[in-house]
């Protein structure tokens, strides 16, 4: 990659001005995002190689062939039917200093038999099906099971896949869209800082154990405590249910009511289970964000 405050390109003004004109080219240029289209043409531009091969995938899958790939560098993208009689082929190279890859040349007709279409598409990977449903748990209160992803690829590509493929194509696709687990854990304390940075009043802890692995979290949001104190009655309810990411844990929830009988959060716990040391520790992190109050009612089961 060239370094425009490179002390040689300063003193060679072609070299800034053909770079310029590179990308002024590529920027005048459509690029092609998205896999839910097949359509596939010379002249395409794709923000980048994986970009590309998202799209061959998909067009592969509706289309019930399977290619190989001849060559794959950083500059070069080369790939053709798995039949080597077929004509079909696809050349696409890396556009000068960026990441995008434009397609060179494309033969577009396969010449193979129809006995080369497999049912058993070898392109159909979980990360595929991941990528060609994510956009359906974007939709709020998706409940798009792993028999469910089975049924509507069979229905709609003719593909069987298994129970397990599709399981991880349901976490791949929740991945994407969410972050995985231990990337939440990971950022949770520069979230707390930026918590109370940002909410006056906020109170949180993060435990860890002597292993420096996560053990115990407590939050109550400065806004919640000030309207518990100023405007709710007395009466608080705690109770923990059991978590099901990969790293488990018990969520603890206390929660009391407004002057219209409306769910109020108070404060949230995270314990690494349902055990005594757990719950005495949330209870005593929420005695110390609510203070000592002589009148206070706490209901639990």
């Amino acid at each position: 990659m060239i370094d425009i405050n490179d002390g040689f390109i300063h003193d060679n003004p072609t070299i800034i001005e053909d770079v310029a004109n590179e990308r002024q080219n590529m920027m005048q240029q459509p690029i092609v995002s998205g896999i839910s289209d097949d359509h596939l043409e010379e002249h395409q531009i794709y923000s980048s190689k994986k970009e590309l091969q998202r799209k061959l995938y998909m067009m592969a899958l509706k289309r019930k062939f399977e290619f190989k790939t001849t060559k794959s560098t950083t500059k070069l993208f080369l790939i053709e039917c798995f039949d080597k009689e077929c004509k079909w082929r696809v050349h696409a190279t890396k556009l000068g200093i960026s990441n995008m890859f434009q397609i060179m040349k494309f033969y577009s007709t396969h010449t193979c038999g129809l006995d080369m279409m497999s049912r058993d598409n070898r392109h159909v990977s979980s990360w595929l099906i991941g990528e060609s449903i994510r956009e359906t748990y974007q939709e709020v209160g998706c409940e798009f099971r792993p028999k469910d992803i089975v049924a509507d690829i069979r229905k709609q590509y003719g593909v069987q896949i298994s129970y397990d493929k599709a399981w991880r194509a349901r976490e791949l696709a929740l991945g994407s869209i969410r972050g995985s687990p231990k990337e939440s854990y990971n950022t949770l304390p520069s979230y707390c800082y930026v918590l109370e940075q940002k909410n006056p009043g906020t109170i949180t802890d993060i435990v860890i154990d002597c292993d420096n692995q996560f053990k115990y979290f407590f939050m109550s949001i400065g806004a919640s405590l000030v309207g518990f104190h100023t405007s709710i009655r007395l009466v608080v309810a705690i109770d923990g249910t059991f978590l099901k990411a990969k790293y488990l844990g018990t969520l603890f929830i206390v929660a009391c009511k407004d002057g219209n009988n409306q769910i109020y959060p108070l404060a949230f716990g995270i314990g690494d289970s349902e055990n005594d040391a757990s719950w005495e520790w949330c209870l005593q992190k929420l005695h110390d964000a609510l203070g000592h109050i002589d009148d206070l009612f706490v209901i639990s089961n």
